[in-house]
């Protein structure tokens, strides 16, 4: 008799232990949205790089001011992104979310992963961007100890990858006249507002 008004108790301490686990579990949630909804706002404005990297296989393998040519100014308003270069200005939609900013430039999705956010900093990934999506091609060449694949294509510019992992990582010659030059995956942009 005794053990079953112990069974009557056990149930209702773990309707209540369920219940806490949830509002514990939605309580992260609207605090990862408002975390959100704050990088969002310290991203409006305008952003000026001040230095540049170029990466390969999780490794920086240049740094300067080459490195952010196309990227020296960056601003965010309205829903837009604009990017001030030597040649004019572009200027795409974008959105922000977990921590990736999306901006549709032309057909070509542009993301960049946003790796550092404050009211005055801002350091922004961007991996090589490519349209392909099945890709098939052969051994091209070796840089730092990955298989550097191309895939051929008729239409677009040729496409370049390498596996690491389980991934494939798209990559692009540093200078499409010199291959060994370098190849890059990702390019990282170090701003101030």
């Amino acid at each position: 008799m005794q053990t079953h008004e112990n069974n009557q108790c056990i149930i209702p301490m773990k309707k209540i232990f369920i219940y806490l686990t949830l509002l514990l579990i939605g309580g992260i949630a609207v605090c990862s949205c408002n975390k959100e909804t704050l990088d969002s706002d310290n991203l409006e404005g305008t952003w000026r790089a001040y230095n540049g990297e170029i990466l390969f296989d999780g490794k920086v393998i240049y740094s300067g001011d080459e490195a952010m040519e196309e990227y020296s100014t960056i601003t965010f308003a309205d829903g837009y992104m604009s990017i001030y270069s030597e040649d004019g200005v572009a200027r795409y939609p974008y959105t922000y979310s977990n921590g990736i900013i999306t901006a549709i430039a032309y057909i070509l999705p542009l993301q960049m992963a946003v790796k550092r956010l404050t009211k005055s900093e801002l350091t922004l990934d961007m991996p090589v961007p490519s349209l392909e999506s099945d890709l098939e091609g052969r051994l091209f060449t070796t840089y730092k100890g990955r298989d550097i694949y191309r895939s051929e294509s008729y239409i677009l510019d040729d496409t370049y990858w390498y596996v690491s992992g389980s991934k494939i990582v798209i990559c692009t010659p540093i200078d499409e006249d010199d291959i060994d030059a370098g190849w890059a995956d990702t390019y990282r942009i170090y701003m101030k507002k």
